[in-house]
């Protein structure tokens, strides 16, 4: 009787301990599976918000740099047109040689005529027949007419051309763009929004670029056998955007995989610009915060086995809230590759945006307004003409560390777009932003930075506004700002103009 109640201590014990285990790996497996679905579900909303915000920012680049090449040619019309103006009384040989003189170039479109006979003396670029006739402005994007002495003037530049340019120039900057997880941004033209061969032309693709002027066609099937180009097109052409997914070759690798991407339309250029992911690459990421958490979850059992029953319950309470920190910590450093300028690291254009309507609705609660201040570098195609990209990005990044050594810690400094940046200045009173201003072009003319074996330093122009009564949004203080920053611009950089006040000059 004794040796089987002796026996029966044992076997209890073990049976104990054998149901600790059994309860310890069910709970280790539950907590896995939870914490993977909430990972998985935290990292497909993060990443569409991603790839929405990617694209949407690179339309509006491409909008912001089509707006700034059609104000370019703009003023060279009305520099070109002061010319002529100074001119009165010439003879025809001098006429001459001043038009060719102010129109060389592929770009201008320019005819000269003798207004008594209407002799054309000159033409150049695209024009009908008639290159005074009613209508024949309509294909350009800047144009002017004009009469100097006894002769008339058209010169302009046509829209196809302009377009050309900048077309050329985004293509570039996307080729050369870089994204976490080896993704891209691709662009395909639309032809024909019926559907078909040929519907469309893939403009731009980083991953195959050897493929680029190559007609599409809605037929054209996956590995899978789905029709990724019909469900782009009908998404495109029914909302103007959509997310989908395919199956498509990586970048850098002939491994084809399943790619989750979203698309939207850019109507002026029948574009639709498009970013994605690779859902593999994001799985990885998605396990291996799930592998952490249940070795987490495993040196914790043991402290549940040693600790019996009694400890238990809190040890399961300890570990959930360990999960829990796990898990905002991952979602804390996606958000943050979201807001931050991979290049600069500064802000992000969308965490402009967040932070302009919080100030902004706040400004309307009755809280004082920021000052926006909107700037760019001044001569930045030189610096990307004698130095390369290499050089112009040493420079803007030159920029933001200058700028966070000079900067209030309540101010912020954005990436708004290529060479542009946005600060917002919180509570800075308005009898101090000429002097604020002042300081920073300083500052940013000082500092002389190494590029390509040579000590640069550049300045830059500045447009600065705050919040008004009468705004309907932050976007009429942008605004403002922007023309600042054009009237110091033309004005000749290297200095800050505040709304319609007098430019704040440097020193």
């Amino acid at each position: 009787m004794k040796s089987n109640l002796r026996l029966m201590g044992p076997v209890v014990i073990a049976v104990n301990c054998g149901l600790l285990v059994l309860f310890f790996l069910s709970f280790n497996a539950r907590v896995g599976a939870v914490h993977g679905r909430n990972a998985r579900e935290a990292v497909v909303h993060l990443q569409n918000r991603f790839l929405k915000a990617t694209v949407e920012n690179q339309i509006d680049r491409i909008e912001t740099c089509r707006m700034e090449e059609r104000a370019r040619w703009n003023r060279r019309a009305d520099q070109a047109a002061a010319a002529l103006s100074a001119w009165s009384d010439l003879d025809e040989e001098r006429a001459l040689a001043i038009f060719k003189g102010l129109f060389h170039g592929d770009l201008w479109t320019a005819v000269l005529r003798e207004v008594e006979t209407g002799r054309v003396l000159f033409r150049a670029g695209v024009f009908s027949d008639e290159p005074f006739g009613e209508g024949d402005e309509g294909a350009f994007a800047v144009g002017r007419r004009q009469r100097f002495g006894p002769y008339e003037a058209f010169f302009g530049v046509t829209a196809e051309a302009l377009d050309g340019r900048v077309q050329a120039f985004i293509a570039d900057e996307i080729h050369r763009s870089t994204f976490p997880f080896d993704s891209y941004l691709w662009v395909n033209e639309v032809l024909d929004y019926g559907g078909g061969d040929g519907y469309a032309v893939r403009r731009i693709h980083p991953n195959l670029p050897e493929t680029e002027g190559m007609l599409l066609s809605t037929s054209m099937e996956d590995v899978r056998g789905n029709l990724p180009y019909l469900a782009e097109l009908e998404g495109v052409r029914e909302k103007g955007e959509l997310f989908f997914s395919y199956f498509f070759k990586k970048k850098n690798s002939d491994t084809i995989s399943e790619k989750l991407a979203y698309a939207k339309l850019y109507r002026p250029y029948n574009w639709i610009v498009a970013f994605g992911i690779h859902l593999d690459d994001m799985e990885a990421f998605t396990k291996q915060t799930t592998e952490e958490s249940r070795h987490v979850a495993a040196r914790l059992g043991l402290l549940f086995l040693s600790l019996l029953v009694g400890l238990l319950v809190s040890s399961q309470a300890l570990l959930l809230l360990g999960e829990r920190r796990f898990h905002r910590k991952d979602r804390r450093l996606l958000e943050a590759e979201v807001n931050e300028d991979a290049l600069t690291g500064a802000c992000s254009r969308r965490a402009a945006e967040r932070d302009l309507a919080g100030e902004f609705e706040a400004f309307r609660r009755g809280a004082g307004a920021p000052a926006v201040m909107l700037f760019d570098v001044d001569r930045f195609k030189a610096v990307n003409d004698g130095y390369g990209h290499d050089g112009g990005d040493i420079v803007l990044r030159g920029i933001v560390e200058t700028l966070r050594g000079t900067l209030r810690q309540t101010d912020s400094v954005y990436r708004w777009g290529g060479d542009e940046f946005l600060l917002l200045c919180r509570g800075l009173r308005p009898e101090n932003v000429p002097s604020l201003a002042r300081e920073l072009l300083r500052s940013l003319a000082a500092v002389r930075r190494p590029v390509g074996g040579a000590s640069l330093s550049v300045t830059v122009s500045m447009g600065i506004a705050c919040f008004r009564a009468d705004d309907d949004s932050f976007a009429d203080a942008v605004r403002r700002a922007d023309e600042g920053l054009y009237r110091a611009k033309k004005e000749g950089g290297n200095r800050a103009v505040v709304n319609d006040d007098d430019p704040a000059e440097s020193s």
